[in-house]
């Protein structure tokens, strides 16, 4: 499917290139896509969303048309290329398994020592809640 899309586009793209103010249309549509996308992860880097991702989609956009944003890709594609085959070894797999035991086993011991001190209700958590904010320094 990705190859058909990918076809498509190649195709409607050549048509394009015959005129120089479509060829320079598309370009520039492109372009405020990308950086549009660009933008977006950029600001999702600082506030809540995914920023990663949107800024390798921006990317991917740009390097349709753009040698340079390609250039930007390359070492992007391989360190993602790399991560996809650590994490589908048979290592990585045990590991996942051992964090994800030891962070049950630290929430269910964070639960006993709630239940322990406070009991089954929430005034404890309204005291968590106050030395969390004397703690911090924007609260």
């Amino acid at each position: 499917m990705r190859e058909r899309a990918y076809k498509s586009y190649r195709k409607s793209r050549e048509k394009a290139r015959g005129s120089k103010p479509l060829d320079l249309a598309w370009r520039a549509v492109i372009f405020l896509m990308g950086l549009t996308l660009l933008g977006l992860g950029i600001l999702f880097l600082v506030f809540p969303g995914p920023g990663w991702p949107i800024l390798w989609i921006g990317l991917v956009v740009l390097a349709t048309e753009f040698a340079w944003a390609n250039r930007f890709l390359e070492p992007i594609t391989r360190f993602q290329a790399r991560v996809i085959t650590v994490v589908s070894t048979r290592i990585s797999r045990t590991l996942r398994k051992t964090i994800l035991v030891t962070c049950a086993l630290l929430v269910l011991c964070a639960l006993y020592f709630y239940v322990r001190v406070w009991g089954f209700n929430s005034q404890g958590l309204f005291e968590i809640r106050s030395w969390v904010r004397a703690k911090t320094p924007w609260s």
